[in-house]
């Protein structure tokens, strides 16, 4: 696989936000349901229309300027992203005055713009596009592929002839007499969909504390809750009325909901929509819905989840939903990967009848146990909190590997592997090892790297990982020994182990590797980075500050130089705390600040996600931080698409 087109477009990997705008205008890039009950992606002055498959298996990518859109087969285009390429594209869209490359057999013409006296056109790929690793994936992208002739033959360009005989004509004479911008009725702002018989809600000015969203408006049905429509939002109650079938990015971000969310059956829930949310200790996901990316990730008050029929959570649907304890699953479920993503303190997912759950669904979820129940049974294991372990599974018991070439021995230090263990449950193999480390040498050791290698029952190694013990502030002295355990290390699915040996990959002395400053709970950001400049910054202001979000891959800055603006992010910067070490890790979502002072030096802080990211020597850590979110609100109001 290989990246393809970069010579003829940049593509910038921006998954843009899900917005309705009125109807008659096909500015900026949306995704939504329309009249006939097909979905559409529109970008500038282009509309294309697909079958609830093909809008469920694509991601578009928008490009550089908002003049290109590619369509990529969503299960490819991740397994690939896992290697660095961008696999899985179907096709690109495209715009350009010049018609010369349209007899080329790698791409399609589409039309003319009347209106902009501009050529669309589509790329095809050359190359096979399907990930190769999984089976599944690779049908799926060709049952896709099967159907691209027929969405590219249905693609509606605005000012095309085709568009123009589709419009409808006016009694008055007026070519459309649709309101074209936001409409206000009493406390909400809406927008007309493009179906123009539904609504989209854009804001709530209101302070009810039950809120209830309306099934109608100025006589139109409801349909969506708009992206960021009650984003930072407290109320007590939300219900959701069942003429509402998606609730877009962000709406409720960050919000506070104390006591009750309803929501309707077959509903879609869009990537964020609650992330960050303070919902209710429990949580009913109706049957049929459909819960996307990170739709419920860091909800850190959610404790119960009851998912009904036929509902499907999909990838970090409710990840780090870090004191989720208990997850019910009815008949039909389907739970794809990393659904339940570091829920760390995750006890229990009992499984009513048929669910299908993919592996490492439950990833990192080192302290839970997956139990199963007749279909049933689904009302009776909501209303019990007996969480037991399911005795039958195989190998439910701690069993003793074998343990070889112990002791190891490098520059003085000796690590010797005591006891070595593994368990087996539903989502795959967790190992436990305990040893001592033994300086034996003339200086102190700051830090060993030592590494335990697996191996099966026919002597064939088929994982091995590194473990750094780091002295950070304080080393071992000359003649002594530590003790080591390490408990529940994960690898998901893997081959059943028989024996482990040890190694040691390094080692460091307080000579060549000096104490570090560990950040402690309660230390103000700044202050804490060892940084002359940042700890001065009260003294000495910065002439600018930015504050970059990363969206899986989507990027938004805000830039303060001057004035108010700028003294205000200084001072919600300087109140940011340390607040303990957090363990929190993401693959993505990489935010920084960014701090640049009268000389033209900078600062920079690395955010993973929300934490701080912080390496002291070899080892990696995240930390939490008090008040961020008060800086990220303020900042939040200036982002601007990079």
């Amino acid at each position: 696989m290989k990246r393809i087109w970069t010579a003829l477009f940049t593509l910038v990997l921006s998954i843009a936000s899900c917005l309705c705008v009125s109807a008659g205008t096909f500015d900026g890039y949306w995704d939504f349901l329309q009249s006939d009950g097909t979905y559409a992606y529109a970008f500038p002055r282009i509309l294309v229309s697909m079958d609830e498959y093909w809008y469920q298996h694509t991601r578009v990518i928008e490009g550089e300027g908002g003049m290109t859109a590619s369509f990529y087969h969503r299960g490819s285009f991740d397994a690939y992203g896992e290697e660095g390429v961008a696999g899985g594209l179907l096709f690109t869209l495209g715009a350009s005055v010049n018609t010369d490359f349209q007899d080329l057999p790698s791409f399609k013409y589409l039309g003319f713009d009347e209106e902009e006296a501009m050529n669309y056109y589509a790329i095809l790929p050359t190359d096979y596009q399907a990930y190769m690793g999984d089976e599944e994936i690779r049908a799926e992208y060709d049952l896709l592929w099967s159907g691209v002739e027929e969405v590219l033959d249905n693609v509606l360009i605005k000012g095309s002839e085709k568009y123009n005989d589709m419009r409808e004509p006016s009694n008055t004479g007026s070519t459309d007499s649709t309101p074209t911008g936001p409409v206000v009725s009493g406390d909400y702002e809406y927008s007309i969909n493009t179906d123009k018989e539904t609504v989209t809600l854009l804001n709530y000015s209101g302070d009810d504390e039950n809120i209830e969203i309306p099934s109608e408006i100025d006589g139109y049905p409801v349909s969506r809750i708009g992206a960021e429509a009650f984003r930072y939002r407290t109320m007590k109650s939300l219900t959701v009325p069942e003429s509402v079938v998606c609730i877009d990015k962000q709406a409720f971000e960050y919000g506070t909901i104390t006591d009750s969310v309803q929501l309707p059956q077959n509903i879609t829930i869009m990537d964020d929509a609650f992330s960050y949310a303070k919902l209710p200790s429990e949580l009913t996901i109706p049957a049929g819905a459909v819960v996307e990316r990170c739709a419920f990730s860091y909800c850190e008050v959610l404790e119960n989840v009851f998912i009904e029929q036929n509902a499907n959570i999909k990838g970090r649907g409710f990840g780090y939903c870090y004191v989720l304890s208990r997850v019910v699953c009815a008949e039909g479920t389907k739970l794809e990967t990393s659904a339940f993503e570091y829920c760390r303190d995750l006890k229990e997912a009992v499984l009513c009848g048929n669910v299908e759950m993919e592996e490492e669904a439950f990833s990192y979820c080192d302290n839970m146990t997956v139990t199963r129940a007749e279909a049933d049974e689904f009302e009776e294991k909501k209303q019990s909190e007996d969480v037991t372990a399911d005795d039958s599974r195989e190998g439910a018991e701690p069993f003793a590997l074998e343990i070889i070439d112990s002791p190891a021995e490098q520059r003085g230090v000796t690590v010797t592997l005591s006891e070595a263990k593994a368990q087996r449950d539903d989502i795959g193999y967790s190992y436990s090892f305990s040893g001592t480390i033994e300086n034996n040498s003339d200086e102190g050791i700051m830090e060993v790297i030592y590494s335990f290698a697996l191996y099966d029952e026919a002597g064939e190694k088929y994982r091995s990982f590194n473990i750094v013990y780091d002295g950070e502030d304080t080393s071992i002295a000359p003649g002594t020994k530590i003790d080591f355990s390490h408990e529940d290390i994960r690898w998901g699915l893997q081959s059943v182990p028989a024996s482990v040996s040890i190694g040691i990959y390094s080692v460091k002395t307080d000579t060549e590797l000096k104490p570090a400053h560990v950040p402690k709970p309660g230390d103000y950001l700044y202050q804490t980075l060892d940084d002359e400049k940042l700890a001065n910054i009260k003294n000495e202001p910065p002439v600018k500050l930015a504050f970059h979000v990363d969206h899986g891959g989507f990027g938004r800055t805000a830039v303060f130089t001057e004035g108010e603006g700028l003294d205000r992010a200084v001072e919600l910067f300087c109140e940011i705390k340390i607040a303990g070490e957090s363990g929190e890790f993401v693959t993505d979502n990489y935010n920084w600040i960014s701090i640049t002072w009268a000389d033209g030096t900078t600062s920079g802080i690395g955010l993973n996600l929300n934490n701080l990211e912080y390496s002291v020597h070899s080892t990696f850590h995240t930390y939490s931080l008090e008040n961020l979110y008060e800086f990220r609100a303020y900042a939040d109001e200036y982002l601007v698409d990079d």
